[in-house]
């Protein structure tokens, strides 16, 4: 009985020692969040990549950030990018700002979606991948859906 105490001991420790960083999040200070868990069709979708590492965070392309479809694990923005990079400094943060438009300029639909951003810390230093996650619901508005076009001669 007292050696299989030991065992199951040796592989609670082996699981936290290797799972336990992966479950806790990474701590390497890069953050990206959007201003709101839920947004209605149609309305600006706003996020902030912030920098609270020791180290300048470096993204290959611009944008810096990725739209993905969460249910059919898809990209919807960008199709391409232009490759050069981009540095974020220590303490520092970088607002973006999304039209809900895939790649081909259409609206999308409602659902689960996911912005990415990845890089590394200095320019030889360690891969960073942050996301969050954010819904996209109904009308933005009471407005009926036929009044489209006189929504849109106000910029809504």
């Amino acid at each position: 009985m007292y050696r299989s105490t030991q065992v199951f001991t040796l592989l609670i420790l082996a699981f936290l020692v290797l799972v336990g960083p992966v479950l806790a999040g990474t701590s390497n200070g890069i953050t990206l969040n959007t201003s709101q868990t839920c947004y209605a069709s149609g309305d600006t979708v706003s996020f902030t990549l912030t920098n609270a590492s020791d180290s300048v965070l470096w993204v290959p392309h611009i944008p810096v950030w990725s739209i993905r479809d969460v249910a059919a694990d898809s990209l919807i923005y960008p199709f391409f990018v232009f490759w050069s990079y981009v540095s974020l400094d220590t303490s520092q943060s970088a607002s973006y700002t999304w039209d809900q438009r895939d790649y081909h300029g259409t609206q999308v639909s409602t659902g689960s979606y996911l912005v990415e951003v990845g890089g590394t810390l200095g320019l030889s230093g360690p891969g960073v991948s942050v996301a969050d996650t954010f819904d996209i619901g109904g009308s933005s508005s009471t407005v009926p859906e036929t009044w489209g076009w006189l929504k849109s001669l106000f910029g809504k």
